[in-house]
């Protein structure tokens, strides 16, 4: 199907839907039911062709699909009219790289989102806002785009947060919302953006500044009279989760987040960014403890998702992937990529991986044809484990098949990459895809 009338059908159902909406789904009783994206990245199908420049970016996008985003879009917006969601919760990174184009497909999205009774409620990520890499792919060239500013992602979401804001920082895109009589969401923009236009690269790394973080202490203290348990979400990392990979993932001054959390016994963030699927814990204090769920990328393999359950005591993550199947059922005229939709994802993670032991792991090492391919299968097998946080159940198969080389591999522990890949399989224990909180 052409990606440019695949858009104008889905502006269509916009209109429709907005013009007959479903009934609103109230989320003041005391449970909710939540969906969570992180890291959607979606890329405008008007601001590419099949060029060798769209290649060229899709062959360094570390796993990043650049191509289907609208239908990833369309078959989640059917997914969530069939199973109608409380809440759409989304925690950065919604663009490639800041396209104003893109960003605005996205937000019409969300009014069709809205429209089926879901409420929508989102944050930046660090791609978003101010990014001089905001680019057309067209034939060979790189052609600059719009960028979205600050205030553009303000507008362009104001329904979507924050003209509904119970409280909103002035020094950031930060903001709170009731989301019922029990819970208060806390939407924490960490990102680290100019004002203007961007002549250079935006910054991955995050931060909190002093304002911000006073801010957000005189929100905690509220709740004190409110009797609500807080939710947050932000784009970086509220804790190290692989500690060759925390720089420029993990909130450059987590610590003073921590404490604060702590204070006033919040046990939890929900976090993006780092694109693989991974829940660690911490103990801050003597008596508190700090979790972060990280979500991953939506658009990359799996196309995960999570499903949130809170009621008054209870809180419940789980992780889902889309239900691109069922949409790309009543779809005609599909092309080979999206008639082996599942295989295509899988392929260009698979691509990703090999490129990354290539270039970091096999590197310098005098290996044989064998060892080489069977070091590319180990890697790719911990990567795909990692990012859909399936270790705990890969691991013993992994184990079995590449056990000798892992040994080996151990001998270069001093290594950035290999240490990763070790620390990873150390975790293989863990629970990275559900976790239950009594608050």
């Amino acid at each position: 199907m052409n990606l440019k009338y695949l858009t104008y059908r889905l502006i269509s159902l916009i209109v429709l839907l907005m013009l007959f909406p479903m009934s609103s789904i109230s989320t003041k009783a005391n449970s909710a039911t939540i969906w969570l994206l992180t890291d959607i990245h979606h890329f405008s199908p008007s601001l590419f062709d099949e060029g060798s420049k769209l290649q060229e970016m899709q062959n360094q996008s570390a796993g990043v699909d650049l191509r289907y985003s609208s239908q990833r879009l369309a078959s989640l917006l059917q997914q969530i009219e069939q199973e109608s969601p409380s809440v759409l919760l989304v925690a950065g990174d919604l663009t490639l790289n800041g396209e104003y184009q893109s960003m605005t497909e996205i937000s019409l999205f969300f009014q069709a989102v809205e429209a089926l009774g879901t409420d929508v409620y989102v944050i930046p990520g660090n791609h978003d806002i101010s990014n001089a890499f905001a680019s057309s792919y067209i034939g060979d060239q790189i052609i600059r785009t719009q960028q979205v500013l600050a205030n553009d992602f303000e507008q362009l979401f104001a329904d979507f947060g924050y003209d509904e804001a119970f409280s909103r920082d002035k020094d950031s895109l930060s903001y709170v919302i009731n989301l019922n009589d029990d819970w208060r969401l806390f939407m924490v923009d960490s990102n680290i953006y100019s004002k203007g236009v961007a002549m250079y690269a935006p910054q991955t790394n995050g931060n909190l500044s002093n304002s911000t973080l006073k801010w957000l202490r005189k929100q905690l203290i509220d709740l004190e009279t409110s009797h609500q348990k807080a939710l947050v979400v932000i784009h970086h990392n509220s804790l190290i989760h692989f500690s060759a990979l925390h720089q420029q993932f993990t909130l450059d001054n987590a610590d003073d987040l921590q404490e604060l959390l702590a204070e006033f016994n919040v046990p939890l963030t929900l976090s993006g960014h780092l694109h693989a699927q991974h829940i660690t814990t911490e103990q801050i204090t003597e008596s508190a403890n700090l979790t972060d769920i990280v979500t991953g990328a939506f658009a990359v393999y799996p196309n995960p998702f999570a499903e949130i359950t809170v009621d008054k005591q209870q809180f419940q993550y789980d992780f889902r992937t889309l239900d691109m199947d069922s949409w790309l059922a009543d779809q005609d005229n599909l092309n080979k990529d999206l008639v082996a939709y599942h295989q295509y994802m899988l392929d260009l993670f698979s691509a990703t991986s090999n490129q990354v032991a290539l270039d970091n792991i096999i590197v310098g090492h005098a290996y044989s044809e064998t060892q080489k391919q069977n070091t590319l299968d180990m890697f790719r097998e911990v990567n795909l484990a990692t990012f859909t946080g399936n270790m705990q159940a890969e691991y013993t198969g992994i184990i079995e098949r590449y056990g000798e080389l892992i040994e080996e591999l151990a001998e270069y522990q001093n290594d950035f990459f290999i240490s990763n890949v070790l620390e990873i399989l150390d975790m293989h224990t863990e629970n990275h895809r559900q976790l239950d909180i009594i608050w």
